[in-house]
């Protein structure tokens, strides 16, 4: 990994790092013994994740993103802890730059999104509560 930007331990063994690999996109880590040994999850290939959190007690996790022309998901999502599917929500830019999974179902990410090229530039939180199938918007 190139760029570490986020962590997210949601008990005593398992680590999960967020970030980029120069070259070769997104990445995210996970360690299942306390960080003696790493291993590079699956994802849907982001551009650069900028945090991870997967809530304590749970396989459930949220990982935010740079997202760029529509090609790829404002966040990918996690329900087993090692695979790793984008959002439904996939603008024409997006930074999601803070994620909070709050359990196995809910989970936040603040950032900023464009819908489309005459669309309005939006501030704000993105949240669901189905475990990242579903997302809605909150505007600030």
């Amino acid at each position: 990994m190139t760029v570490a930007l986020g962590v997210s331990s949601p008990d005593d063994q398992r680590v999960y790092v967020s970030g980029g690999d120069n070259g070769g996109g997104a990445t995210i880590l996970k360690s299942s013994d306390a960080g003696v040994t790493w291993g590079a999850l699956t994802h849907d290939l982001q551009m650069m994740y900028l945090d991870v959190d997967v809530a304590p007690k749970s396989d459930h996790g949220i990982a935010g993103s740079l997202g760029f022309y529509g090609q790829v998901a404002s966040a990918s999502y996690t329900e087993d802890g090692n695979e790793f599917y984008a959002s439904p929500h996939i603008p024409l830019f997006s930074a999601s730059q803070s994620v909070t999974a709050v359990d196995s179902q809910t989970s936040y990410y603040v950032g900023s999104w464009l819908d489309g090229i005459r669309e309005e530039y939006i501030d704000g939180i993105i949240s669901s509560f189905d475990a990242g199938k579903t997302v809605e918007f909150i505007p600030w």
